[in-house]
């Protein structure tokens, strides 16, 4: 259940509420969890071998105590390795192309890199684009 904190564009909190809700709707959409999804339709085209959710440490994981229900999708622990996480950013500054070819739709990488926070929402609350916090950028769009 979604509960309003406040008016929307009155003001600006962090939370997983559009997150969890999207994990849902994919899932439901898929008909199968997250992770399958993110393995089959992400992780595989672009040979990632060290990426995906854990739900136990293990010796080449980063672990800080954390307790996890389940692998499926569902929490925040996906782990990856360095090297895939900089071949991610690097997938995202060519907005899915590499090689030539395009392995993610670019309408994705326009999608996530756009700002989506109300035209008229307070001068001193971030703006926000799909998954990134884009506050400094959105001054700087808006002086231009």
């Amino acid at each position: 259940m979604i509960v309003d904190v406040f008016l929307q564009g009155t003001n600006w909190n962090y939370n997983n509420v559009g997150v969890n809700l999207l994990i849902e709707i994919t899932q439901r959409l898929y008909k199968m969890p997250l992770a399958q999804i993110i393995e089959e339709h992400v992780c595989l085209p672009m040979e990632f071998k060290q990426t995906g959710w854990c739900k136990e440490q293990n010796d080449k994981l980063v672990w800080i105590n954390e307790q996890y229900a389940n692998d499926q999708g569902t929490e925040a622990n996906l782990f990856m390795s360095a090297r895939e996480l900089a071949y991610w950013g690097y997938v995202h500054l060519n907005r899915g192309v590499i090689d030539g070819k395009q392995i993610l739709a670019e309408k994705i990488f326009k999608q996530t890199t756009s700002i989506i926070s109300p035209a008229d929402l307070k001068h001193e609350l971030p703006r926000n684009g799909f998954f990134f916090g884009l506050y400094k950028m959105s001054r700087v769009l808006q002086q231009s």
